[in-house]
């Protein structure tokens, strides 16, 4: 257990070392737990995606990670994901350090390293990209966040089409005149909404005042009409308050094939 103490050197970590041919990963819970001090997983490949110690969203990278490691010697590589590791009842983020070690021959045999909980330093960051990237009225992507998002998209090299629309909403000014700013504010709240739902897997953004985009790749030009279409429809009978209005939208789109 020598070299367990040597990498541990915090209180709110895990060190662990992974046998490539057993396939057994054991952990060392620090603060000598007598339940936890120490763990050991056989058939680690299999139960760790079964039990889904690492979240799901988190797995391809996870894997990918740990499988290149046992091929070839890598030295103080680090992974932030999301896992179970350091309280098993829930997700939290951590970071982890982590170095092969190969045999005379030069193989890999084990895989040793250090998961550290960052789960206050992630939700913080995230909080002030929040702050930094999010529209305060509809939480969705703000102008500034919703160009860096789409360009960055575009500068990534693929032969999916994209789709680039721009939606506002029809006599928005007659909502605040009518009812209020703060129902206007409904009103941009509803809308921003029904696009995130109708839209998933899009960048969706307010660009200003009564003015959404949204762009995403990979879809047909069909579907992206009909989708709209159905977007209009929900629209025009949307609930605000228990009660039901009309809201129209003019939508403008224009398509790339790469």
């Amino acid at each position: 257990l020598e070299r367990y103490r040597i990498l541990e050197a915090t209180s709110n970590a895990v060190t662990f070392e992974y046998d490539i041919p057993d396939d057994i990963m054991t952990f060392l819970y620090s603060g000598g737990k007598a339940d936890s001090a120490n763990r050991s997983i056989s058939n680690y490949a299999e139960v760790s995606k079964r039990t889904k110690i690492v979240y799901p969203d988190d797995a391809a990278k996870f894997y990918a990670a740990l499988k290149k490691a046992s091929r070839k010697p890598v030295s103080c590589m680090t992974l932030d994901y999301r896992s179970t590791i350091i309280d098993q009842n829930s997700y939290r983020w951590v970071r982890t350090c982590y170095s092969s070690v190969a045999d005379a021959s030069g193989k890999v045999i084990k895989v040793l390293g250090r998961t550290q909980d960052i789960d206050d330093e992630k939700r913080e960051q995230q909080r002030m990209i929040q702050l930094v990237e999010l529209d305060s009225t509809t939480g969705l992507l703000n102008k500034l966040a919703t160009t860096n998002h789409i360009q960055r998209l575009i500068s990534e090299k693929t032969n999916a089409k994209s789709f680039f629309a721009m939606l506002d909403i029809d006599d928005f000014k007659a909502f605040n005149d009518t009812y209020g700013h703060s129902f206007g504010d409904e009103v941009l709240r509803t809308v921003g909404k029904l696009l995130s739902r109708k839209f998933p897997n899009a960048v969706v953004g307010r660009f200003g005042g009564d003015e959404f985009i949204v762009f995403a790749r990979g879809t047909s030009e069909s579907a992206v009409v009909d989708d709209f279409e159905d977007f209009l429809e929900v629209s025009g009978k949307a609930e605000i308050g228990g009660k039901r209005y009309t809201i129209k939208c003019s939508v403008g789109i224009a398509w790339s094939e790469s």
